[in-house]
């Protein structure tokens, strides 16, 4: 999600679970928390699977409802 006043980048959009696109869930993780591993080729979250569990996620079929400051 990219903020539209300031073209900066917000937050990602990670789906979990589900299989081959269907029944996924996206959770939306503040872009600050991604680190770049360059041994892993990939951004890598500090969050245990639980802590991703309790978040606040939306389906794959629906929009998160979104304020503007």
């Amino acid at each position: 999600m990219i903020d539209k006043l300031s073209g900066q980048v917000r937050y990602a959009a990670l789906e979990f679970g589900g299989f081959l696109g269907v029944g996924t869930d996206r959770d939306p993780i503040p872009w600050g928390m991604l680190k770049y591993d360059t041994r892993l080729e990939g951004y890598v979250v500090p969050l245990k699977r639980e802590q991703l569990g309790k978040a606040p996620r939306y389906a794959q079929t629906s929009m998160p409802r979104t304020t503007t400051c």
